[in-house]
């Protein structure tokens, strides 16, 4: 498997980390004309094995909050939207666009979005455990078999999941987690990404 751009992995002082957990650091302002773009409504939707496809109501307004900058120049906004409900052989799933826009230099692109299901933020979660076992891995949306294709539902997993990926990317040491970049700006399976990740080495400070 050829891979391009591998994700640079990254360090943050000390004082940097504290400013933005204080909150000193705020999200980047949007213009409105910036906003409009991303404040219309979407919808859910749902495909099936016969590669039928079918609307469900559901909305999702753009949150600013979900920027994060890491330093008075360097931005991350992510946001986690479009669920579609997949039924392929018996096998009904939720998966949602994780959507990147950046200039920390400590990831590979600056834009990019990549569809991820549930089962795979887990796996992510078991990684972050696994790789960084000093820091207790952010809480992911419960997991349960009542109402899973509810809209309601739907679109509170979505904004869970979407905390959960803005809580993780705010850690410094998750920074430096090659399978958090893997996750988020490629397409490979979980079982790729361990395969990747093993023997990561490597650092960046934003900015350079």
């Amino acid at each position: 498997m050829h891979l391009t751009g591998a994700p640079r992995l990254c360090e943050f002082s000390t004082a940097e980390s504290t400013r933005r957990r204080k909150g000193i650091l705020k999200p980047p302002r949007r213009s409105s004309n910036d906003l409009s773009d991303d404040s219309s409504n979407s919808s859910i939707l749902s495909i099936s094995d016969d590669a039928s496809v079918s609307s469900r109501s559901g909305s999702e307004a753009y949150d600013s909050s979900s920027a994060i900058l890491y330093d008075r120049q360097t931005f991350l906004d992510v946001n986690v939207r479009n669920p579609i409900v997949h039924q392929v052989k018996g096998d009904v799933y939720t998966s949602y666009d994780i959507s990147i826009e950046t200039n920390n230099s400590c990831f590979t692109m600056s834009r990019s979005t990549v569809r991820r299901r549930y089962s795979e933020f887990v796996h992510l979660k078991s990684l972050l455990k696994e790789l960084q076992p000093s820091l207790t891995p952010p809480r992911l949306p419960s997991k349960t078999l009542m109402k899973r294709f509810d809209d309601k539902f739907i679109e509170s997993r979505r904004a869970g999941l979407e905390t959960f990926l803005r809580d993780v990317l705010t850690e410094p040491l998750y920074l430096s987690n090659k399978s958090l970049h893997l996750f988020i700006q490629t397409s490979l399976t979980m079982k790729e990404i361990e395969d990747v990740v093993k023997g990561a080495e490597g650092t960046c400070k934003p900015g350079d």
